[in-house]
């Protein structure tokens, strides 16, 4: 971790803007929108990804 405060700065933008681009960003926003409880799919997850589907 650093110990330079603006350097922690610009690294949690840095980090947040990373995670803005995970597929569970607009699913927070719509269910904060829609009053409802978030189906996250999880870190790592992203829209281009792929996962198992259970059967």
């Amino acid at each position: 971790m650093e110990s330079n405060v603006g350097l922690c700065i610009e690294d949690s933008k840095r980090l947040i803007g990373k995670l803005m681009l995970e597929s569970d960003f607009p699913e927070g926003v719509a269910a904060l929108q829609q009053g409802r409880a978030p189906k996250f799919a999880g870190l790592g997850a992203g829209s281009d990804s792929t996962t198992e589907q259970e059967a």
